[in-house]
């Protein structure tokens, strides 16, 4: 598959995702935790939205180690920003501390203030 069609098609997941997202985050039906981790979701979708459209030759590549992701993985995961080896390492890092602290602290993170960093990399 052509990488442009590639990404026109993570386009079209991502869209979906986000409409999907808002929806049950706007649903009262919810607790709140659930609400919190979709409403974060929501904000890599848009941060993944935004590589596509305005830098698409970054969206697929890992923050971590610069290698591609690999398609199968941001099929699943089209908002993935770490390759499975990175992500492996992150979560091997959070589990490791959560058990040396004996309890996890979890950084609270403000979608308001994460989304004046999506807007602020559209300029």
């Amino acid at each position: 598959m052509k990488r442009t069609d590639f990404l026109k098609a993570q386009q079209l997941k991502l869209t979906e995702l986000q409409d999907t997202l808002v929806t049950a985050i706007n649903s009262s039906l919810q607790e709140e935790t659930v609400r919190q981790r979709k409403r974060e979701q929501l904000i890599r979708v848009r941060i993944a939205l935004t590589k596509i459209s305005e830098e698409p030759s970054i969206y697929g590549f890992c923050e971590v180690c610069d290698e591609a992701i690999s398609q199968k993985r941001l099929n699943t995961i089209p908002e993935a920003t770490r390759c499975v080896h990175c992500q492996e390492d992150a979560e091997r890092h959070a589990r490791s501390r959560r058990t040396s602290t004996g309890a996890f602290e979890r950084a609270a993170v403000d979608p308001e203030v994460l989304e004046v960093a999506v807007v602020n990399t559209e300029c």
